[in-house]
């Protein structure tokens, strides 16, 4: 394994989802029913119907999913800080902070309809309605931020002698935190492989069904897809592997058709098959790829 060139970038996107459980209205539900106690759940929808609240949260969940395409996993956990390759930084933080103006913009929207939002929720709902539950506009504004943080990857040797530890527990610790960094190094570039892999093994189910036949309608979406991992995969590639490099500078190549020559033409879409099933192998020989990305 080429050395890594790694930072651990974390994203964290706050907001209000306006949803309230509410026990109460589940309790009368069940005792009108003859229910047993915990057989429904209720829940009030405190700005249902608000197009500025739900373009708010939709930007937020756009983009905590771009998140997790463009980085790779590290730490276990959702929210847990991702791996990219260091040089990729500048350009991911010209990127995030491009995010960050769109969802700021998002939430003022939000904001200034706010006050009338909750007036006409108060019509809406009738004897629903209960004040507390709606957030003042100081506290709204809390709920809402976006935030991004970077560090360099910790190195086994930072470890030093601690009280109470001789050389050799210190010594352990290293090589258990070099033999996790190894297998976390091995996993992300794994899934960077698997991700081309999964988008060329599409490419090839496509071309390689006759034309007419269930599966073989092509889309554009086919080769955009290998070209937007190609343009990321200088960020994913976190340990500069020449094979990677290789594999994404050829899977561009097959991205390179005509579409519509792929759409029509039977000879042009048997060779894209068959190059698309020979890069898919090459990807499966040097990495542990099986086409399905387990990454959240």
């Amino acid at each position: 394994m080429n050395t890594p060139n790694i930072m651990l970038g974390s994203l964290s996107i706050g907001g209000w989802d306006a949803r309230k459980v509410d026990r109460g209205i589940a309790a009368k539900a069940e005792a009108e029913n003859n229910a047993k106690a915990g057989t429904v759940t209720a829940a009030k929808y405190l700005m249902a119907g608000v197009p500025e609240h739900k373009a708010a949260k939709d930007y937020a969940t756009m983009r905590r999913m771009e998140w997790g395409k463009i980085t790779l996993p590290w730490f276990d956990g959702r929210g847990a800080p991702r791996a990219v390759n260091a040089d990729g930084v500048p350009d991911l933080i010209v990127k995030l902070g491009d995010w960050e103006r769109e969802y700021i913009d998002h939430v003022k929207a939000f904001e200034r309809v706010y006050p009338q939002a909750v007036s006409h929720r108060q019509f809406e709902m009738g004897d629903l309605f209960d004040q507390s539950q709606f957030p003042s506009a100081r506290d709204l504004r809390r709920r809402y931020y976006f935030r991004t943080d970077w560090c360099a990857l910790p190195k086994a040797e930072d470890i030093r002698i601690t009280k109470g530890m001789t050389p050799g527990e210190v010594a352990a610790m290293q090589a258990a935190a070099i033999e996790r960094h190894d297998q976390r190094v091995a996993t992300a570039m794994n899934t960077a492989a698997q991700r081309l892999f999964k988008v060329v093994q599409a490419m090839h189910a496509t071309m390689a069904t006759p034309i007419g036949e269930k599966g073989a309608k092509f889309n554009d979406s086919k080769l955009e897809n290998i070209l937007e991992l190609v343009e990321l995969m200088p960020i994913l590639n976190i340990t500069n592997d020449p094979k990677l490099i290789e594999l994404a500078k050829q899977a561009k190549k097959l991205a390179q058709k005509s579409p519509g020559e792929l759409r029509e033409d039977v000879v042009k879409r048997a060779s894209a098959a068959t190059e698309a099933a020979a890069l898919a192998k090459k990807l499966a020989g040097a990495f542990d790829v099986t086409g399905d990305e387990e990454d959240e």
